[in-house]
This record gives structure tokens, C-alpha cells and sequence, in this order.
């Protein structure tokens, strides 16, 4: 992620591209909170957020969101992090209904970080899985369903034998739902239920 954002970034540079450039920040920033790099990650990402706001620019700007959502609270600030995560929510239909399912799911995790006992997160990770079942991206439905078990099992609840079967029917799925994890930073999270 971090050399082809660096790659994106000088080709916008060199064609003067400014929405592209701030896709490439956005995700040279989540590169490097991947990489532990949290306070870098997260200046980097909001300037790419900034950047998208100066000029109204809504395409995967939820997505930028959601990641800084999840570095903030990978970085011990879980105000800032809800906040994030529900302006993602907000922008979600302003061009990045495919991301509906990640957004919802990371907006599940931060929701569970700052309210252990309520029932919202379970909610909106039922709210994650149902989004990934209807745009049909199985990939994002196993994640979703991985992580709704996880929260489950937290609240020492459980789970569904619904939930488990269809975990094991999207079994063929297992390798490039770990890409995608990796990809998706989960590798290095420890945000509690974040697969």
C-alpha cells in the first residue's frame, strides 16, 4: 500500500491531479499506520480528508474516514475515532455505497471500544453483514460475519449456529479474506473484535 500510494502521489503531482493526490495521501497515511506509524498516519489521513472537503469531492472519502476512525482509536482516542466513524456513516451514500460494509463494520468496532455494554455495535455489525449480503461481496460478508462472531463472544453471548454455518460456507473465502485484513490493516489492530 505504501509504495503504491507513494506512486500515486507523484503521478498526481507530476499531472496536477488534486483529487488523486489526496487518494494517495489518504492511503500513504493508512500505510503508515499500518505500520505503526500512528501519529504520522493520522496527519496524513486528515489532510487527505481536508483536501476532499475543500472541494466537495465525496467519491471514497468514507473509506479515508473509516481508516482514520480506526487509527485514532488504535491511537487511544476514541472520541475523535466515533466522531470519524460516524461522519463516515454520514458520507457513505455520497458516492461510496461499496464500502458499506467496512465502514459499518469499523464503525462497530470504535462503537464497542467506547460502549463495552451496549447492544449498538452488535448492531451495526448485523447493519455491516447485511450490506455485504446485499452488494454480494463475500470477501467483506466473512469479515463482517468474523467480527459480529468475535463481538458475540465478547459479550459472552452465543453465537448464532446461522452465523457459524455461513462462516463455514464462505470457508473457500479464507485466504482473500486474510489479504484483504492485511490490507485493510487488521493485521495490526488491536482493536478488540477487529478481523
Amino acid at each position: 500500500v505504501r509504495q503504491q500510494s507513494a506512486r500515486l502521489l507523484q503521478l498526481a503531482e507530476q499531472h496536477r491531479l488534486a483529487g488523486f493526490r489526496a487518494h494517495g495521501l489518504g492511503f500513504f497515511g493508512w500505510s503508515l499506520c499500518m505500520q505503526g506509524h500512528l501519529d504520522q498516519g493520522i496527519a496524513a489521513i486528515e489532510q487527505a480528508v481536508a483536501a476532499f472537503d475543500a472541494v466537495s469531492f465525496r467519491l471514497a472519502e468514507a473509506g479515508h474516514l473509516a481508516n482514520l476512525a480506526q487509527a485514532l482509536l488504535q491511537a487511544g482516542r476514541p472520541a475523535e475515532s466515533r466522531k470519524a466513524a460516524s461522519r463516515a456513516m454520514d458520507l457513505v451514500p455520497e458516492g461510496s455505497q461499496w464500502l458499506e460494509p467496512e465502514v459499518l463494520r469499523i464503525a462497530a468496532v470504535v462503537e464497542a471500544a467506547a460502549q463495552p455494554s451496549g447492544d449498538t455495535a452488535e448492531l451495526l455489525f448485523r447493519r455491516a453483514l447485511e450490506a455485504a449480503q446485499q452488494l454480494g461481496f463475500p470477501v467483506l460478508e466473512r469479515r463482517c460475519l468474523l467480527s459480529l462472531q468475535d463481538e458475540l463472544a465478547r459479550q459472552q453471548r452465543p453465537c448464532d449456529p446461522a452465523l457459524a454455518s455461513r462462516v463455514a460456507e464462505l470457508a473457500q473465502y479464507e485466504g482473500l479474506d486474510r489479504a484483504v485484513i492485511r490490507a485493510l490493516g487488521g493485521t495490526t489492530s488491536p482493536c478488540a473484535g477487529d478481523r
